[in-house]
């Protein structure tokens, strides 16, 4: 009989040690849980129109500089009756500056 000095080698045990395939199962598990992670951050930043919401203001706002010449949402008229106007109608060029030559009231 041989004597064997050490630890008995068994096949259980070798099966158990291997660890080759580790690395991949961990990276695809990694994997799933980002991209599940990802999707759900998505649905839910869609959901709440998150970033309609951040750039529709901006937009507006260059919308009417670009379009009327005014950063303003509406324009009300000079004089008495302060009658609602179409924003084309705010444009600097356009107000009459005979009724006022003080700024701040055009």
């Amino acid at each position: 009989m041989n004597a064997y000095r050490g630890k008995r080698k068994t096949k259980s045990l070798k099966s158990l040690r291997n660890q080759r395939g580790q690395f991949a199962i961990e990276a695809i598990l990694l994997m799933a849980l980002l991209i599940g992670t990802f999707l759900y951050v998505t649905g839910v930043v869609k959901e709440k129109k998150m970033i309609q919401k951040l750039f529709s203001g901006p937009v507006k706002s260059m919308r009417n500089m670009t379009g009327f010449g005014t950063f303003r949402e509406s324009c009300e008229g000079l004089g008495a009756n302060k009658k609602k106007q179409n924003l084309s109608q705010c444009h600097p060029n356009s107000i009459s500056r005979a009724l006022s030559s003080d700024p701040s009231k055009l």
